[in-house]
């Protein structure tokens, strides 16, 4: 009988510590539940910059590289953004390889791979792929071209370290 009572009365403590802790964090978080917006549109750098610490905040995608004042060290930081080169942003724009010009450029993300982030955490080795698009189609000829072939660009450099300054 007494362990009956005690039973009840520990699962009734865990459920009731288990609601404030969820309703805690439902309040605590930051607006979660907004959806992206549709189109892009022109924003100031004052709203940009609010933006990127926003997203620095909640939970960064991190980068390694090499330190470059010891070769033997490597430097762990949070990713800001990516520097693709002008002229592949012009070849899509201006020189695509599907001899059509795109009214929109995505930038899709990729994983080549993980790193140790600390104690039994794994960071990704994030790309950005960047391809023409035309009237909601991808404006890809052949999947398989890397020569020649599709205007389509990976290994945009991350930022850091390659952040203009």
């Amino acid at each position: 009988m007494k362990l009956n009572r005690n039973f009840i009365q520990i699962s009734t403590t865990a459920m009731v510590t288990s609601a404030v802790f969820v309703t805690y964090l439902s309040i605590s978080q930051p607006n979660v539940t907004q959806t992206a917006k549709a189109r892009s549109e022109a924003i100031s750098w004052d709203e940009a910059q609010r933006l990127m610490l926003a997203f620095k905040d909640f939970r960064p995608l991190r980068v390694k590289y090499p330190d470059p004042a010891n070769a033997d060290q490597e430097i762990k930081e949070d990713l800001q953004g990516f520097v693709f080169d002008a002229n592949h942003i012009r070849e899509i724009l201006n020189d695509n390889h599907s001899k059509e010009t795109p009214d929109e450029i995505v930038f899709y993300l990729g994983q080549s791979g993980v790193f140790p982030d600390g104690f039994l955490h794994r960071s990704g080795i994030i790309n950005m792929i960047a391809v023409g698009s035309k009237d909601g189609q991808l404006l890809i000829t052949d999947k398989t071209a890397t020569s020649a072939g599709p205007s389509i660009y990976d290994k945009a450099d991350p930022c850091p370290p390659n952040c203009s300054r």
